[in-house]
């Protein structure tokens, strides 16, 4: 099922010229925008929407493809601390799948008119975000 925010979305990426596809399952749909890192390593961004309200989830699953297992784990952790830190609306975690994900708090307060624009600029503001990342991870040599 395609939600209304994501068709929105879909709209306003596709006036605007942003990179994306949609998708949708039963229990949501979703704007995909893939972002080239480095290495030639692929981040997907995730604009996911699962009701009928202009509330959007913005996730970026398995970063950069890197592992965070055995070893490397405690310095995974400490680098995402560290980021955290120092981006206020992006936040950094290792799953159980020991990979990294990235969340973007997404202000509440939308309306139809301001939901195109505030997630083109999410996105940018995550693009920017993401290069500071890979540099942080690039030091611990996963992979």
């Amino acid at each position: 099922m395609v939600y209304r925010a994501t068709t929105l979305l879909d709209e306003y990426f596709t006036r605007e010229g942003v990179k994306h596809r949609l998708e949708a399952t039963e229990n949501q749909s979703r704007i995909v925008c893939g972002v080239k890192g480095r290495d030639d390593r692929i981040a997907q961004v995730l604009f996911i929407s699962s009701g009928d309200t202009l509330d959007l989830s913005v996730r970026v699953f398995n970063f950069n493809n890197l592992k965070c297992d055995g070893a490397s784990r405690s310095a995974c952790l400490r680098a995402c601390n560290r980021l955290n830190n120092r981006f206020r609306f992006a936040k950094f975690l290792v799953d159980l799948d020991d990979t990294i994900n990235i969340e973007y708090d997404v202000p509440q307060e939308t309306n139809e008119e301001s939901l195109g624009p505030m997630c083109k600029e999410i996105f940018f503001r995550l693009m920017s975000i993401m290069d500071e990342a890979y540099k942080e991870f690039d030091e611990l040599a996963l992979g």
